[in-house]
């Protein structure tokens, strides 16, 4: 795994050189899991300094054919008052989809094989991935 992070790290630094590749883990989906909420990785106080150059980015690595990402498009920058159409993203082996930190997105449901994929952060000096108080990340 320190190749794919390393050889993922350099790819992405050269796409997006203010933004630091971290927490990157893999994703796993049993047969049958239900959809994930959606939700944001942020929350509206931490990205209250963000631009969209300095926006923290998320990122999917799928590792398997068919992996079904839940998105919002456009639903970003926490616009309540808006309605936005879901859709449902399918990605390929080696496919790679960054987006940014306040886009609304969920995992999708699984079918009936299970899903493994690569969730990576892409931090941004200056903001915090915000967390609970246990810890755990805000997703």
């Amino acid at each position: 795994t320190a190749a794919f992070k390393t050889s993922l790290t350099e790819r992405l630094k050269h796409l997006f050189p203010r933004h630091k590749v971290d927490s990157m883990v893999a994703l796993l989906s049993k047969p049958g899991c239900k959809a994930q909420l959606a939700h944001t990785d942020y929350t509206p106080a931490t990205l209250a300094n963000a631009t969209d150059e300095t926006m923290p980015l998320a990122c999917l690595v799928a590792l398997e054919n068919g992996t079904a990402f839940d998105v919002w498009p456009e639903a970003i920058r926490f616009e309540k008052n808006v309605s936005y159409k879901h859709m449902q993203v399918k990605l390929n082996k080696g496919d790679v989809l960054v987006f940014r930190g306040d886009l609304v997105h969920g995992g999708a449901a699984c079918g009936e094989v299970e899903n493994v994929r690569i969730h990576a952060y892409l931090d941004v000096e200056g903001v915090e991935r915000p967390k609970h108080g246990d810890d755990s990340l805000y997703v």
